[in-house]
């Protein structure tokens, strides 16, 4: 789909039988998702995830050492996502979901366009895997790991990120994202 800008958005996921083993597998595995992601990014199929981090940034304004929230919005993050990292981090902290990782996101996929033509996929997800939010999460959290620090308390939900604390706390948090995120494709 053309996103304006000569940038197009990767609607992909159109076989009907990826969908279904792409949603059992999510099916089987999603307590090992949430066991992986813990509390640290909340994107990880929990019920109720998106209010309780909004929950979380609340608590967090209201507390009295807050100076400052940042809020970031990472651009194109699930189509840049760096896969094969994204696969060793599977692989390490959630092995349950690395095989289905790398069966779907392995190599480099055909995307077969409405006009005949077709694009290759060879980094990030494809939007409307069932598997596309878990492998984010995944992927996210060792960048998660290294962005934090003192004087900054951070909230994720997948690409979205959000930190608390003093200004100066905030601003080097935002200054670790900036320099470690390109890594990560974020």
């Amino acid at each position: 789909m053309d996103k304006g800008n000569n940038e197009i958005r990767p609607v992909g996921i159109g076989e009907a039988i990826r969908r279904l083993l792409g949603k059992a597998i999510m099916s089987a595995t999603r307590d090992s998702l949430q066991q992986a992601c813990g509390s640290v990014q909340a994107c990880s199929g929990m019920s109720g995830a998106c209010e309780a981090a909004a929950r979380s940034l609340q608590e967090m304004w209201d507390a009295p050492d807050t100076e400052v929230i940042l809020l970031v919005d990472a651009r194109n993050a699930f189509n840049m996502m760096a896969r094969a990292r994204a696969l060793r981090t599977a692989r390490n902290r959630c092995p349950d979901l690395a095989v289905a990782f790398q069966n779907f996101y392995g190599s480099e996929s055909s995307l077969c366009l409405g006009d005949g033509m077709s694009i290759l996929s060879r980094e990030g997800t494809t939007q409307g895997c069932p598997l596309g939010m878990a492998m984010f999460a995944i992927s996210s959290l060792p960048l998660i790991s290294r962005v934090a620090g003192r004087g900054a308390r951070q909230v994720w939900y997948a690409d979205d990120s959000a930190a608390a604390g003093s200004v100066v706390g905030v601003r080097a948090w935002f200054g670790r994202l900036q320099a470690e995120g390109g890594e990560f494709g974020y």
